[in-house]
């Protein structure tokens, strides 16, 4: 049979089997194919064939890194192997896709400066494998830097834009055994799309800090683990946390925070939770779970839900034993399953040195009738409007400057036909929302961002989100674009010379478009024509389907479809009266129809005492009518008819003809 060397091979067969060119035999199973039947030349490697059609190679190149991280200056060797045999690197081609980030000679890789290049093995027969190098610099600009802040913990890092990690899984920077050292400053940037899921201990962006400062950062996403959970930090011990706001939903067992888990010996400062957290165990906090000992919690607020589980609930901290807690806010619902709980804090635990001052309890709603604090005989005093105040500029103050615009997302235009409806969507914001429209008369929005279509035009709808604690009042607008609505009745009819389309005049509508079978045949320019007649459908038999569109200067509106069985106009061949009050009509018959009609009156328009009378059957026709008035002439004209899909289709009238009873 045909031979095949190394390479691709198409089997037009759904099977596998395994090939070893190497010894010339097929292992486990055999193949048969018009082109290849199993004699096989230069041995080489191993492949298998699937049923995808392709070889896929057993043997492969591969590197001793994925992916790494260097600081400027230093050094990376990497190790080429080969069917996990390792090869000799002055026998490998090695090249980077960016020489300024790192170069490389023999695998040896050397940072250049800030950023992230790849760095790529090859071999004879176009093998190849890749290696991701991230040059950090201190400065994070990619996801790639973010995740070398990990391999260097002890570093200072500046935050250079909004990252997006894209919702796949995050291992947190900073773990139990090498905890994050060094110090982060956001400068005011956010980290969306995080994703930290599981049952570890000490989840977050960061996992565990430890004599580190974080400062003036918000992430977004969610954020889920057993103990020491939080959206900034799992657990912060001996650090400084500030300026930094949470907006990812956080659950987990025990220790669960909004922007800390444990604040361990840790002072946290202007921070907010906008995210919902949730406990099933121990200690659950709007901001932090727990302040033991000696952590602080000052001017923070809270505006996510709490739901804690079976013990030491509130809404700034869980538990605080000889924490402190000074000018903090919680304005949301605070909710638990057994225990300690309280709007600010679940407890002060009676410990000596625990303070708490300056508390701003606004519209929280705490269910079962527990309050501020749950136990403890902590200092309570009121809190004033300069403090709700000078927390919300030092907050704003800190992670951005002044008050930051809600990233309102609103699509920047809708096409919406007369009389139809479409809410808008809105992403972005959790501020109250209002809604206006700039002309009623052509579209009018509710409050909750209905739109109702009137009338064919345009109006712009203003969608602007309320000022909150963190953002300022921010509009956006969307223009709608209202188009005619489609004619309320269409109807074909078979004319001797085509098709003729009618339509229902449509207010608003400028000119209409005629499609047939899909197909546009024409434009009618005038809006008040509602007629069309299609001379070129004429195939006897065929079914038609017309679709009528309205339009106006704003563009294409509603359509309506109708469907007509064309039939070609029939004639009356032989018409007779030989006997008394009677007569005969004769028709050639019509294999493409289902019937015939035959009218007949004395009125020539058949205005009056006309009669039809309906024959089942298309093969010739002859008709016997009678109990005519004698001497009086009779007009004639027969049509055919058809049943498709529950509706009657005809046929034109035929010509009309007469005759004269006898008496």
């Amino acid at each position: 049979g045909d031979k095949f060397d190394t390479g691709w091979i198409d089997i037009p067969h759904d099977l596998e089997m395994r090939i070893d060119l190497h010894n010339r035999t097929i292992s486990s199973y055999t193949f048969k194919s018009p082109k290849y039947n199993g004699s096989l030349v230069n041995p080489g490697f191993v492949y298998h064939i699937t049923k995808k059609k392709e070889l896929i190679p057993i043997y492969s190149l591969a590197l001793s890194e994925t992916e790494t991280a260097l600081r400027k200056g230093e050094t990376a060797d990497l190790q080429a192997k080969y069917h996990d045999r390792e090869m000799n690197s002055a026998n490998v081609d090695w090249k980077s896709s960016d020489t300024s980030v790192a170069t490389v000679k023999n695998g040896t890789v050397t940072a250049r400066k800030g950023g992230t290049c790849t760095i790529t093995a090859s071999i004879e027969d176009n093998w190849k494998a890749e290696c991701s190098v991230t040059v950090v610099s201190g400065e994070i600009y990619s996801v790639q830097d973010l995740k070398a802040v990990s391999k260097y913990p002890s570093d200072n890092y500046v935050l250079m834009k909004d990252l997006d990690l894209g919702n796949e899984e995050w291992t947190p920077i900073g773990t139990s055994s090498e905890p994050f050292t060094g110090k982060f400053d956001g400068n005011g940037h956010s980290v969306s799309g995080l994703k930290v899921s599981g049952n570890a201990d000490c989840r977050g962006l960061f996992g565990k800090t430890k004599n580190a400062e974080i400062t003036r950062l918000s992430v977004y996403g969610s954020v889920s683990g057993h103990e020491y959970v939080g959206g900034i930090v799992g657990l912060a011990e001996n650090s400084s946390v500030s300026y930094c706001v949470n907006y990812a939903g956080i659950s987990g067992t025990d220790q669960v925070g909004g922007v800390i888990g444990r604040c361990y010996e840790t002072a946290m400062e202007y921070c907010m939770n906008a995210g919902n957290v949730s406990a099933s165990g121990r200690a659950c906090g709007g901001v932090t779970a727990d302040l033991y000992p000696s952590g602080k919690a000052i001017f923070c607020l809270n505006l996510g839900a709490v739901l804690g589980g079976n013990e030491l609930t509130g809404g700034i901290t869980g538990g605080s034993t000889s924490g402190t807690v000074t000018s903090c806010i919680n304005a949301a619902s605070v909710s638990y399953t057994g225990g300690r709980a309280g709007g600010i804090a679940g407890d002060n635990a009676s410990y000596s040195g625990y303070r708490a001052h300056n508390y701003f309890l606004k519209t929280a709603r705490i269910n079962a009738g527990f309050s501020v604090i749950g136990t403890g005989s902590g200092t309570i005093a009121s809190a004033t409007d300069e403090i709700v105040i000078a927390l919300k500029n030092k907050i704003l103050g800190g992670v951005g400057g002044n008050k930051k615009a809600w990233p309102i997302q609103v699509p920047a235009k809708r096409k919406i036909v007369a009389g139809q409806t479409a809410t808008i969507s809105v992403t972005g914001c959790d501020g109250a929302l209002s809604f206006r429209s700039s002309n009623t008369s052509v579209a009018s929005v509710s409050g909750k961002g209905k739109v109702t279509a009137k009338k064919p035009g345009k109006a712009r709808i203003t969608v602007t989100a309320a000022e909150t604690p963190f953002y300022k009042k921010t509009s956006k607008t969307v223009e709608i674009i209202v188009v005619p609505k489609a004619p309320a009745k269409v109807s074909a009819a078979n004319l001797s010379t085509g098709i003729k389309l009618s339509w229902s005049k449509v207010s608003g509508a400028s000119y209409y478009v005629i499609y047939r079978n899909g197909i546009r045949i024409k434009k009618i320019e005038k809006a008040s024509t509602v007629t069309y007649t299609d001379s070129i459908a004429n195939r006897n038999g065929a079914t038609y389907t017309y679709t009528v569109r309205a339009c106006s200067s704003e563009g294409a509106g509603g359509s309506k479809k109708c469907s007509v069985y064309r039939l070609k106009k029939p004639s009356i061949t032989y018409l007779w009266a030989p006997f008394s009050r009677t007569m005969f009509v004769v028709s050639d018959g019509e294999p493409k129809a289902d019937g015939f009609l035959i009218q007949y009156s004395r009125s020539r328009l058949f205005t009056g005492g006309k009669k039809t009378v309906t024959v089942g059957k298309n093969a010739g026709l002859t008709v016997f009518i009678d109990s005519l008035v004698a001497g009086k002439r009779y007009y004639v004209r027969v049509r055919t008819y058809k049943r498709e899909n529950g509706k009657v289709h005809y046929s034109a009238w035929s010509s009309v003809d007469s005759v004269r009873i006898s008496r």
